[in-house]
Order: structure tokens, then C-alpha cells, then sequence
């Protein structure tokens, strides 16, 4: 049975499960889980975007979407504070690697 926008959960509850994963949903908000990981977050972010290859409800795709949205938010956030580590470290130049012995 073909679902609205072509995306690939046939029911609201498989697309709730995967979803649940990385945001629990409140009465009155969502609340946003972090995830654990640079690679957590990318793992995830990549089943997202194949389930969003198929067929899947309009509702369901915009939650999808939406949590894609953070997921991405969250690995450039990461990625910017790993580039801004390197860059300190090689704030110096590079250093000449002598093997020999002073003695």
C-alpha cells in the first residue's frame, strides 16, 4: 500500500521506533537526546536518509526531516570544534623530526 510523498515507513509506529532513537516525544514538547558520538550521529543520520528514500507519510517524512536538520547541526558543530583542535595544534608550524642522538 503506497503511503503519502513516497517515503519508506508503511505505519506511524515503525517510524516512531526509529525515531524515539534519538528524540523522545513529551505531551506538551519534544526533547532532544544527544547523541552519544560524532559516529552515532552520522550512522543515524545516514538510516534516516534511506528511509526517507522510500515511502513513507508526509507527518512522518517532516519528523524525519526534522531530526536529519539537528543530526546535521550537531556533526558540524563537532567537526567545526575538531577542525578549531587541529588548527592549534599546528599553530606552530611544522616541526623538523631529528632521529639522531645528541650524545
Amino acid at each position: 500500500m503506497p503511503s503519502e510523498a513516497g517515503f519508506g515507513f508503511q505505519t506511524a509506529s515503525g517510524f516512531q521506533k526509529c525515531y524515539n532513537s534519538v528524540f523522545t516525544e513529551t505531551p506538551d514538547t519534544m526533547k532532544k537526546i544527544t547523541p552519544k558520538s560524532f559516529e552515532e550521529a552520522l550512522s543515524r543520520l545516514e538510516s534516516l536518509t534511506q528511509s526517507m528514500q522510500g515511502e513513507m507519510p508526509l507527518e512522518d517524512a517532516l519528523a524525519a526531516y526534522q531530526e536529519g536538520n539537528e543530526l546535521v547541526r550537531y556533526c558540524q558543530t563537532r567537526l567545526a570544534r575538531v577542525e578549531q583542535k587541529l588548527q592549534v595544534l599546528d599553530a606552530d608550524g611544522p616541526k623538523e623530526l631529528n632521529l639522531e642522538s645528541d650524545e
